[in-house]
């Protein structure tokens, strides 16, 4: 398990603004990257989701910072810990279902860390 550099970070993102797939580019070349997962748990439907993904675990803890101090809210959250390998073998799972991560769930993962490549 590794966590990415910033200049790992500015290459990956160089070889999406130039078309490349996030998915295929972090799984080819960087299985062993960890990646943080923020889960939401809907206590009133009793539904799993992905709330946002890091590469970095600071930034995933401060977001679960955010969410912990909203007392209105109806949703319990956790950090799930996993590599790409990981998540691409189907060997991060739900802590509260027990199952393992469905392809929206991975879609999602994906589109977010897309995102992080952004800032």
């Amino acid at each position: 398990m590794v966590n990415l550099t910033q200049e790992q970070l500015r290459k990956i993102q160089g070889q999406v603004s130039d078309g490349a797939e996030l998915r295929e580019i972090l799984q080819n070349q960087f299985p062993d990257a960890v990646i943080y997962i923020i889960r939401g748990h809907d206590s009133f439907n009793y539904e799993s989701y992905v709330k946002g993904a890091f590469f970095n675990e600071g930034q995933a803890s401060q977001l679960m910072g955010k969410l912990s101090s909203n007392i209105t809210l109806q949703n319990t959250y956790h950090v799930v810990t996993g590599t790409i390998g990981d998540l691409t073998n189907d060997r991060i799972s739900d802590q509260k279902t027990g199952h393992a991560l469905s392809n929206i769930d991975k879609h999602m993962i994906y589109s977010s860390l897309e995102g992080k490549l952004d800032k």
